[in-house]
């Protein structure tokens, strides 16, 4: 059994050295999201059966090199990746029946045009949205599913300070700790 463990790796890694390093990452990453997947329970139907290998290795990834800032962008304003998410919370972006322009769209007019009235427009348009909210709930929806927002200060009221120290570090250590803080966290946790 351990011969052919070796023997599977050391082929592995051969066709991992002689593939080309797209080819390389594309498979690195269907392997990861492929163990995602197994440990979150989602490579078994509801019915107990277990997910087709071979159509959720080519269905998983959609892997596009060399795609530029701009064509990610235009794909915004393609009414095929248009979903019931967008439908609902991005009323903003939607082309009307005169066929108005996807604030994405005035972008795509500067980088063609240079015309600084598309960058203007840009502007113009992502200061009016700052701030705004996108998503609304209809009247008394939130009590008819039992939610009730709370204000900043009853939340920051019912908060207990009760802390664990884990450890208390000396001013030399913070010194050093301070740049990686996230990892310093996970580690505490």
């Amino acid at each position: 059994m351990a011969k052919f463990k070796a023997k599977r790796h050391a082929e592995r890694l051969e066709r991992l050295l002689s593939a080309e390093p797209t080819e390389v990452f594309e498979e690195l990453l269907l392997e990861r999201w492929e163990a995602c997947c197994e440990r979150a329970g989602l490579m078994v139907k509801p019915d107990g059966t277990p997910v087709s290998l071979d159509a959720f290795r080519q269905h998983a990834l959609d892997i596009k090199h060399g795609v530029s800032v701009g064509d990610y962008l235009a794909k915004q304003d393609d009414s095929r990746h248009w979903g019931v998410d967008r439908e609902m919370a991005k009323g903003s972006t939607k082309k009307g029946k005169k066929k108005g322009m996807h604030p994405f769209g005035f972008l795509s007019r500067f980088a063609e045009t240079g015309d600084g009235v598309w960058s203007g427009r840009w502007l113009e348009y992502s200061e009016a949205i700052e701030g705004k909210r996108r998503l609304f709930w209809s009247h008394g929806l939130k009590e008819r599913v039992g939610l009730n927002e709370k204000t900043d200060e009853e939340i920051a009221a019912e908060q207990d300070d009760h802390a664990v120290i884990v450890y208390q570090m000396l001013d030399g250590e913070w010194r050093k700790a301070r740049h990686n803080v996230p990892r310093v966290l996970a580690a505490a946790e």
